[in-house]
């Protein structure tokens, strides 16, 4: 059952609780969110930072410096500070962090492969956040050995022990407890749609084409990409295929490429410029994502672009999505995939069609709303540990819709804001109520219920965790 957001509660208009004073938020990142390196910018903080900075929080961000960027600058609200390179960021950040330990009352931490051990360098009153884009793939353990991989797994298991994690789909949170194996309260906070910006050409190509963008490392696989290209070209002679990102791998992609004897077929384009790349992407017929991007399957959605992708590798929350109508081809053999869903899109009036799918499913994201969602998890872990107290729900990925109509609503509502945490959602229409409540199952969501003494309610596990909220006195 999927429910559209209907209202959201005006209690976050502010990153700080009513009455208190602007929190001072401090931002973790290797990858530089406003840095002149495109492909390696982490815009996912970007977008989050520039919010919380709207919504009256002093935002700090400590991050890599690369050639050409300012020590100390300030971007958007969000003073950015840069120290040495992205790979040799633990020890600037973590002395940053001890000069400046009781100057912030927030510590969020954008990681993926590797974390900053923030909480061994805070004090035990800040609160700690890590936000995790990428899994830890099975290759990189591999590249860095597996007593290495398994001591950072240990020692973030200790380290972040209870402390918040923020993924941006369910995949990535199944990953999560399957491969590094916290037990933690881990929460749901997608990406959004692309801000809108100057006005690119929508008009396709003549001839079948795709585009892949991403940082050309090996974990992106994008061999596989110029291997898929190379076969179907026998098919396809006008194949046109683009490749916009920079990385370590170019060389050794263009050298594929030529081996293949495709060379004429495809376009390695470099770092490009948000204009030029939301370009390539609104001309090709396909967007081809060969690694954890969901960021850019909404892009590309957003540009009228359908995708497509491995099984393995994109949040399960954009396939089979009936509502959506999208082409989202996922399966194991990308040659067919893509070959199957170039010949759907061969004819203009699909190919409109689909655009228009496309468009409709990416406006389902919102970065203002995910900006909520994560002040709602800040002030909700904030609010636990000044009052020095555990949740009475355990960590749980599960979320439950409650329906109840009140015999004295002004009291339930009361009652509710006295128990709801921070993370849940709610919304009256006289004396109906509506709720989700997140990390909680029925059993969970039961005693929950006796707190607030409604009588008779129905309880519905949601399938999907987008905290979204059902209308007041719908049926389940």
């Amino acid at each position: 059952m999927t429910f559209e957001v209907i209202h959201m509660s005006p209690k976050n208009s502010r990153a700080s609780a009513p009455g208190e004073p602007a929190l001072n938020i401090l931002l973790l990142s290797r990858d530089d969110p406003f840095g002149l390196d495109l492909d390696r910018a982490d815009f996912y903080c970007a977008e989050i930072a520039r919010r919380l900075a709207g919504k009256g929080a002093k935002v700090t961000l400590v991050t890599a410096r690369s050639a050409g960027s300012e020590a100390l600058d300030l971007i958007d609200g969000v003073r950015v500070v840069r120290a040495n390179d992205r790979y040799g960021l633990f020890g600037p950040s973590a002395f940053y962090l001890l000069k400046h330990r009781h100057s912030f009352d927030v510590v969020v931490e954008f990681s993926g492969r590797s974390s900053f051990l923030a909480p061994l360098f805070a004090p035990r009153w800040t609160t700690d956040v890590r936000v995790i884009r990428r899994r830890h793939r099975p290759s990189f353990d591999l590249s860095v050995g597996l007593p290495f991989r398994l001591a950072e797994k240990l020692a973030d298991r200790a380290v972040y022990r209870g402390k918040p994690i923020v993924v941006p789909s369910q995949t990535a949170r199944s990953n999560l407890r399957k491969e590094i194996g916290f037990h933690n309260p881990v929460y749901i906070v997608p990406g959004g749609n692309p801000s809108p910006g100057p006005a690119v050409p929508s008009e396709k190509t003549a001839h079948p084409s795709f585009v892949a963008v991403g940082h050309l490392i090996p974990e992106e696989h994008m061999g596989w990409l110029i291997k898929a290209a190379g076969l179907l070209v026998g098919a396809r002679p006008h194949l046109q295929v683009d490749i916009v990102g920079d990385g370590p791998e170019l060389p050794h992609l263009r050298a594929m490429a030529e081996n293949y004897g495709i060379g004429t077929h495809v376009t390695f384009h470099g770092a490009v410029g948000e204009e030029r790349r939301r370009t390539l992407l609104a001309r090709a017929w396909l967007a081809v994502v060969t690694g954890e991007a969901i960021l850019t399957a909404i892009e590309a959605n957003s540009a009228g672009t359908p995708v497509v992708t491995f099984d393995a590798s994109m949040p399960r929350e954009t396939r089979g999505n009936a509502r959506a109508e999208k082409i989202f081809a996922a399966g194991r053999n990308l040659v067919s995939d893509i070959d199957e869903s170039l010949s759907r899109l061969q004819m203009r009036e699909e190919r409109e069609q689909a655009g228009q799918r496309c468009r409709a499913w990416s406006a389902e994201f919102s970065w203002d709303r995910s900006a909520e969602q994560f002040v709602d998890i800040i002030l909700e872990e904030r609010r636990r540990m000044l009052a020095h107290r555990h949740t009475r729900r355990r960590p749980n990925d599960c979320s439950v819709c409650v329906f109840f109509r009140a015999g004295n609503a002004e009291a339930a509502e009361r009652a509710l804001r006295a128990v709801a945490r921070q993370t849940d959602r709610w919304v009256r229409t006289g004396n109906d109520f509506s709720i989700i409540l997140n990390g909680c199952d029925e059993p969970r969501a039961a005693t929950v219920l006796q707190r607030l003494g409604p009588g008779e309610a129905t309880l519905v596990l949601a399938r999907n965790e987008a905290q979204s909220i059902p209308p007041a006195g719908a049926s389940p």
